[in-house]
């Protein structure tokens, strides 16, 4: 019998397989979570950015409403707005978080982007960090983590910190190992998470995973994900359908020999990745190789209100697409403004 939990460097315990739910919102994101945990699954994956905290918040309380899990028993994992570095806007999205959720407590909690795009990311990095800390110190957190870094910008946060990232949530499945990301972490005792472990559905058309499926009788996806697991790796894996998701989570009963594993390491790098050594620091962050993944976040609306005598609303910027603010005046608009880079530390999400 295979253990479903490993244990953290802060001896918190976290579900090995978790549910993720990124493009997952309304009716779609209650009930896949519902079906999730129904199935077995424990740890479920969100973030601010992802507009689906309320949906899942509702899912849970279901859940516990009907007694199908205890909330002790249950691994909430989210993570701080992409767009909102910053001390106080951490802390700020961790309580959005928290209400929308539902929840007295977050079990962990990610900072999602190392801001590799904005001119101040040094900063940005190290006061979002001491934010992640302080949340953590005061147990509001069970434990912290970042998403998507690598070097220089593990730097800024092993070095100015007083405390470790205890997970580490990166794209990593048989067609991207991602050693740049991994190995800092192993050497630090930090886990690794994987996000996408099916690559989007491409790791599931490889001829090695699907001759492995054949002779283990399993589905190509139950082969990568074991893939995962067996390289030591926690991971959170998507669907909206059942069978999917109660398939996903039936990985439990075999384990891929030494041999095996050899031939899907071996398999030929083929990723969506977030290439962040590639990513343009200053300047048009279309020409970041890897601003196809991050214009789903940006395209998505974003807003600053302003109230006089902090009552009557009175001024808004409203940023309605990748490259455009429009500002209102008492709801009118009076002005459209074009952006070169993302510099969004003041941005409030709508919704």
């Amino acid at each position: 019998m295979f253990d479903k939990f490993v244990k953290l460097y802060n001896g918190v315990k976290m579900p090995i397989l978790g549910f993720g739910t990124d493009y997952l919102s309304g009716d779609m994101a209650y009930e896949a979570v519902i079906s999730a945990i129904k199935a077995g699954y424990r740890a479920i994956d969100t973030a601010a950015i992802y507009k689906n905290e309320n949906d899942i918040g509702r899912a849970i309380k279901k859940c516990i409403d009907d007694g199908i899990v205890k909330r002790e028993e249950l691994f909430i994992i989210t993570k701080s707005h992409w767009f909102f570095p910053g001390y106080e806007e951490t802390l700020n999205s961790f309580e959005q978080s928290l209400k929308k959720l539902g929840l007295d407590y977050i079990d962990l909690f990610l900072l999602h982007h190392p801001f590799c795009e904005w001119p101040s990311w040094r900063k940005d990095i190290a006061y979002s960090w001491r934010a992640m800390e302080e949340l953590y110190n005061n147990k509001k957190t069970r434990a912290i983590g970042i998403s998507n870094f690598r070097w220089p910008y593990f730097d800024v946060v092993f070095n100015s910190g007083k405390i470790l990232p205890m997970v580490h949530q990166v794209e990593l499945h048989p067609q991207y190992k991602n050693k740049e990301a991994v190995e800092p972490c192993l050497e630090r005792n930090i886990k690794i998470m994987a996000w996408s472990p099916l690559n989007k559905g491409k790791v599931l058309e490889d001829k090695t995973v699907k001759s492995l499926a054949l002779k283990y009788s399993k589905t190509p996806a139950q082969i990568a994900l074991r893939w995962n697991i067996q390289s030591g790796n926690a991971l959170v894996v998507k669907s909206c359908n059942i069978d999917r998701i109660n398939s996903n989570y039936q990985i439990w009963n075999f384990e891929l020999s030494d041999e095996d594993m050899k031939k899907l390491n071996s398999i030929k790098p083929c990723y969506n990745g977030i290439r962040l050594d590639e990513a343009v620091l200053v300047g048009d962050l279309s020409k970041s190789r890897y601003f196809s993944i991050l214009e789903n976040y940006i395209n998505r609306t974003y807003s600053k209100n302003f109230k006089l005598f902090g009552v009557i609303p009175f001024f808004k910027i409203i940023r309605k697409n990748a490259n455009e603010v429009v500002y209102y005046l008492f709801n009118i608009p009076i002005c459209k403004a074009k952006i070169k880079y993302y510099n969004q530390a003041i941005w409030s999400e709508n919704g």
